[in-house]
């Protein structure tokens, strides 16, 4: 169509008497595709139109068969254009970023060579079958991508296919290079607040124009696998049901806890449900993690807790070793180097080689990961990897020995060692001494007076969270009697009572009910209300 601010009547009044006098005439054509138009019909019909012209009068002219020549060969690129963009689209993508994305390999860092201990597959799942695998030493098992639809998930966690989606994901917390994630004011540590920022964002800010190394290496992200994908989606990671892992039912539990509780929550808890929500409402024991290439966290133990990192896209280098040799190592080093406090990418940089050469690191396993590789760390083991190439992994932490299950639960509930004293809130003040545990006598006599002068909600907030904790625990004792959860922690059916008691008392006279939360410790994730035990 033409286009021209001047209303019809003037192009006949005003324009065309005047063209009478014109030698020549140059008309534009603005021709506007809408999003959604059919644009290889309307390629087509270009056709069909210039055609017809054509055989009616070979001798039309010139100007505009011209004209129709060439809205048909821009028809032409822009269906070619979309139909090469539509190929890319469907296209598996065998790497994290791709275009102006993608930082570029960083291969001189890889390691020389893999002393970590190798299984292919089929030892894996032969190994799993006979119940004689055993997580008690890093191991890397290669290119398990036959367990998992692996096109679809390659497709599924590219960097583009994120951005695209990112309204359905969560924020980013992105810190600064140059930002410290904690200061020193006064006599008191506060915490710095890190930028919120988009899939788009972030890929702009740690991707776009950087190279690997010091411009990237604070740019590794751990979010918690729930945020980015749904429950459906998650169970393409579920590769090893034969570990039993406990975290599963304990997941089961708490979301049974919050769905039975329905509007009752935000009656206890008020102004502080959601941020309660957020810390209990489900359990995080897995993860995604992914950076350009040089990023990478820094070295650390996981939560002391086993587990397997499945990488996706990408490549890492590992470095691994016990708490022993750390401790040994440090001891000599921490204040020289301070090597537990920097990133992945300048510790196998700068800090690995002073530790070797200057304190006799010498205990150390290191290996080279690869898309569809699973790296198995074994608890006590610290570790610290840098991708070699832009990443991303999913991994998950695992739970199903009893004295690791002992040691989890208690941090969760009553360790005062740890200053975790949120089940002590359930007893009246004379009996919290019982629970034991106290570091020291003066500990003890704090507590103990402390207790007495808690504000209720502080009370009624620390009591649901205790009884979120400790239900999970007791809801395995179906399902898993090994653990022998009333002996081995501090969860037991008399905390249980203790807790739902309490947070009775305090909500007396409130119009919250507790007739959700049975009143005898439950033995399945469950939930089922009332006297009878679950």
């Amino acid at each position: 169509f033409l286009e021209s601010p001047c209303p019809m009547r003037l192009w006949a009044g005003v324009l065309l008497p005047a063209l009478a006098w014109a030698q020549s005439l140059t008309l534009h054509v603005k021709y506007t595709l809408g999003r959604d138009d059919d644009k290889v019909a309307l390629g087509k019909e270009a056709k069909r139109l210039l055609s017809e012209v054509r055989e009616a009068n070979p001798a039309y002219d010139k100007g505009t068969i011209k004209f129709l020549e060439n809205l048909v060969e821009q028809f032409d690129k822009m269906n070619a254009a979309v139909e090469e963009q539509k190929a890319v689209d469907e296209a598996v993508p065998q790497r994290f970023t791709a275009g102006k994305y993608q930082v570029k390999d960083m291969k001189k860092i890889r390691a020389k060579k893999c002393t970590v201990k190798s299984l292919t597959v089929e030892e894996l799942r032969s190994k799993l079958a006979d119940g004689t695998f055993k997580i008690d030493e890093p191991m890397i098992v290669r290119n398990v991508t036959s367990l998992v639809d692996w096109e679809k998930l390659q497709r599924s966690y590219a960097l583009n296919r994120l951005m695209k989606d990112e309204k359905s994901l969560p924020l980013l917390e992105y810190w600064k290079p140059d930002q410290a994630r904690a200061r020193l004011v006064g006599n008191q540590i506060q915490m710095s607040e890190p930028q919120q920022v988009s899939f788009s964002r972030y890929g702009s800010l740690c991707h776009v124009g950087k190279l690997g190394g010091t411009q990237t290496d604070h740019c590794e992200q751990t979010v918690g696998a729930h945020t980015m994908a749904t429950a459906e989606e998650l169970q393409m990671f579920k590769m090893f049901p034969e570990f039993n892992n406990t975290f599963y039912a304990m997941d089961e539990f708490r979301k049974n806890f919050v769905a039975a509780a329905g509007g009752n929550l935000q009656e206890i808890l008020g102004e502080t449900t959601k941020q309660w929500l957020k810390s209990n409402g489900q359990w995080n024991f897995r993860f995604f993690t992914f950076g350009p290439a040089g990023s990478g966290g820094q070295l650390r133990m996981e939560q002391g807790l086993p587990f397997y990192e499945f990488l996706i896209h990408g490549s890492r280098r590992w470095l691994l070793m016990t708490d022993k040799e750390i401790e040994r190592v440090a001891a000599k080093a921490r204040e020289a180097l301070e090597f537990q406090q920097t990133s992945a990418y300048m510790f196998f940089e700068e800090k690995l080689p002073e530790l070797k050469d200057e304190f006799d690191l010498k205990k150390y396993q290191e290996c080279n990961q690869d898309a569809g590789d699973v790296m198995f760390v074994p608890n006590g083991w610290y570790r610290v990897s840098v991708a070699t190439q832009d990443a991303i992994s999913f991994y998950e932490q695992l739970l199903n020995e009893k004295e690791i299950f002992k040691l989890v639960v208690n941090q969760q509930t009553w360790m005062p060692q740890m200053r975790q004293f949120d089940l002590g809130f359930c007893y009246p003040s004379d009996e919290v001494e019982g629970l034991g545990g106290f570091a020291n006598d003066k500990q003890r006599k704090w507590l103990v007076n402390a207790l007495k002068d808690v504000k209720d909600a502080e009370t009624v907030q620390a009591t649901l969270t205790a009884l979120v904790q400790c239900g999970g625990a007791l809801s395995l004792r179906s399902g898993f009697p090994h653990l022998d959860v009333d002996k081995t922690t501090v969860c037991n059916a008399n905390a249980w009572k203790k807790c739902r008691a309490m947070l009775e008392k305090k909500l007396k006279g409130k119009s919250a009910s507790l007739s959700w939360i049975p009143e005898k410790a439950p033995k399945s994730p469950v939930l089922k209300a009332g006297k009878e035990e679950l």
